[in-house]
C-alpha cells in the first residue's frame, strides 16, 4: 500500500476511526487490552497510534493501550 494513501487516511481521520471500531468489538469480545506492531520506519503510524492513547511497549515496536 502507498505510504501517500496511508497518510492521506490517517489525515482525514478513516486510520483512527478503523482501529477505534476494531477497540469497540474487541471490548464487547471481553478483551481488556489493544495491542498494536508498528515498524520504527513508519513515523506516520507511530504518530497516530500516540494520538489515539497508545504507548510503546519494550522498544519492539509494540504499543498498547489499556
Amino acid at each position: 500500500m502507498p505510504s501517500r494513501w496511508c497518510r492521506r487516511c490517517a489525515a482525514s481521520g478513516v486510520a483512527g476511526w478503523l482501529i477505534g471500531r476494531a477497540a469497540e468489538w474487541a471490548q464487547a469480545q471481553g478483551a481488556t487490552r489493544l495491542a498494536l506492531a508498528v515498524s520504527r520506519a513508519n513515523t506516520d503510524a507511530r504518530a497516530l497510534y500516540d494520538r489515539l492513547g497508545f504507548a510503546e511497549l519494550g522498544g519492539y515496536g509494540y504499543w498498547s493501550r489499556d
